[in-house]
Protein backbone atom coordinates (compact mmCIF):
# COMPACT_ATOMS: atom_id res chain seq x y z
CA UNK A 1 0.00 0.00 0.00
CA UNK A 2 2.74 2.47 0.90
CA UNK A 3 5.30 0.98 -1.44
CA UNK A 4 7.71 0.06 1.34
CA UNK A 5 9.72 -3.07 1.83
CA UNK A 6 8.35 -5.71 4.20
CA UNK A 7 10.42 -6.22 7.34
CA UNK A 8 10.24 -8.66 10.21
CA UNK A 9 8.39 -7.30 13.22
CA UNK A 10 10.60 -6.27 16.11
CA UNK A 11 8.57 -6.55 19.29
CA UNK A 12 11.64 -5.77 21.43
CA UNK A 13 11.64 -2.08 20.47
CA UNK A 14 9.20 0.35 22.03
CA UNK A 15 8.71 3.95 21.08
CA UNK A 16 10.24 5.14 17.84
CA UNK A 17 13.19 4.23 15.69
CA UNK A 18 14.10 5.54 12.22
CA UNK A 19 11.88 2.99 10.46
CA UNK A 20 8.87 3.82 12.64
CA UNK A 21 9.26 7.56 12.02
CA UNK A 22 9.54 6.99 8.27
CA UNK A 23 6.42 4.80 8.38
CA UNK A 24 4.57 7.52 10.32
CA UNK A 25 5.53 10.11 7.69
CA UNK A 26 4.44 7.77 4.89
CA UNK A 27 1.10 6.87 6.45
CA UNK A 28 0.37 10.55 7.11
CA UNK A 29 1.10 11.30 3.46
CA UNK A 30 -1.11 8.39 2.38
CA UNK A 31 -4.04 9.55 4.54
CA UNK A 32 -3.60 13.14 3.34
CA UNK A 33 -3.82 12.09 -0.31
CA UNK A 34 -6.63 9.61 0.34
CA UNK A 35 -8.72 12.19 2.18
CA UNK A 36 -8.08 14.77 -0.52
CA UNK A 37 -9.29 12.39 -3.21
CA UNK A 38 -12.25 10.81 -1.39
CA UNK A 39 -13.13 13.18 1.44
CA UNK A 40 -16.33 12.53 3.38
CA UNK A 41 -14.43 11.72 6.57
CA UNK A 42 -14.05 8.18 5.26
CA UNK A 43 -10.62 7.73 6.85
CA UNK A 44 -11.32 9.58 10.09
CA UNK A 45 -11.37 6.54 12.38
CA UNK A 46 -8.11 5.19 10.95
CA UNK A 47 -6.38 8.58 11.20
CA UNK A 48 -7.46 9.10 14.79
CA UNK A 49 -6.45 5.54 15.72
CA UNK A 50 -3.02 6.18 14.19
CA UNK A 51 -2.71 9.37 16.24
CA UNK A 52 -3.60 7.44 19.41
CA UNK A 53 -0.87 4.90 18.60
CA UNK A 54 1.65 7.68 18.02
CA UNK A 55 0.83 9.24 21.40
CA UNK A 56 1.32 5.84 23.08
CA UNK A 57 4.67 5.32 21.38
CA UNK A 58 5.85 8.79 22.36
CA UNK A 59 5.26 7.83 25.98
CA UNK A 60 7.39 4.73 25.44
CA UNK A 61 10.35 6.93 24.61
CA UNK A 62 12.03 8.95 21.90
CA UNK A 63 15.66 8.96 20.89
CA UNK A 64 16.87 12.58 21.04
CA UNK A 65 17.97 12.55 17.39
CA UNK A 66 14.43 11.64 16.23
CA UNK A 67 12.49 13.98 18.49
CA UNK A 68 12.05 16.77 15.94
CA UNK A 69 10.89 14.40 13.17
CA UNK A 70 8.48 12.54 15.45
CA UNK A 71 6.81 15.67 16.75
CA UNK A 72 6.65 17.27 13.29
CA UNK A 73 4.97 14.14 11.90
CA UNK A 74 2.66 14.01 14.94
CA UNK A 75 1.66 17.63 14.37
CA UNK A 76 0.88 16.90 10.73
CA UNK A 77 -1.19 13.85 11.62
CA UNK A 78 -3.05 15.78 14.34
CA UNK A 79 -3.81 18.60 11.89
CA UNK A 80 -5.19 16.08 9.41
CA UNK A 81 -7.23 14.39 12.16
CA UNK A 82 -8.61 17.81 13.03
CA UNK A 83 -9.63 18.53 9.45
CA UNK A 84 -11.35 15.20 8.92
CA UNK A 85 -13.13 15.61 12.26
CA UNK A 86 -14.24 19.08 11.19
CA UNK A 87 -15.48 17.68 7.88
CA UNK A 88 -17.46 15.08 9.83
CA UNK A 89 -19.15 17.82 11.87
CA UNK A 90 -17.20 17.08 15.06
CA UNK A 91 -16.09 20.66 15.60
CA UNK A 92 -15.12 20.43 19.28
CA UNK A 93 -12.93 17.40 18.69
CA UNK A 94 -11.44 19.06 15.62
CA UNK A 95 -10.45 22.08 17.68
CA UNK A 96 -8.88 19.89 20.37
CA UNK A 97 -6.95 17.88 17.76
CA UNK A 98 -5.61 21.08 16.20
CA UNK A 99 -4.54 22.21 19.66
CA UNK A 100 -2.85 18.85 20.13
CA UNK A 101 -0.96 19.36 16.87
CA UNK A 102 0.13 22.84 17.93
CA UNK A 103 1.31 21.39 21.23
CA UNK A 104 3.31 18.74 19.38
CA UNK A 105 5.12 21.46 17.47
CA UNK A 106 6.40 22.94 20.74
CA UNK A 107 7.62 19.61 22.17
CA UNK A 108 10.98 19.10 20.41
CA UNK A 109 12.49 21.94 22.43
CA UNK A 110 11.51 20.31 25.72
CA UNK A 111 11.59 16.88 27.30
CA UNK A 112 8.87 14.33 26.54
CA UNK A 113 8.04 13.97 30.21
CA UNK A 114 4.43 14.83 30.78
CA UNK A 115 3.35 13.98 27.23
CA UNK A 116 0.01 12.30 27.47
CA UNK A 117 -2.47 10.86 25.03
CA UNK A 118 -5.25 12.00 27.33
CA UNK A 119 -6.85 14.49 27.52
CA UNK A 120 -4.76 16.24 24.87
CA UNK A 121 -5.67 13.66 22.24
CA UNK A 122 -9.46 13.33 22.46
CA UNK A 123 -10.71 11.04 19.76
CA UNK A 124 -14.38 10.47 20.29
Amino acid sequence: MLGGTARALNHDHKGFNVDAVTALEEVTSFFTHADASKGCGLYRSAIVAQLDEVARRIQDGLPPKLKTRVFAATAGLAALAGWVSHDAGRYGIAQRLWTYGTYALTRPASATAGWSSSPACPTR
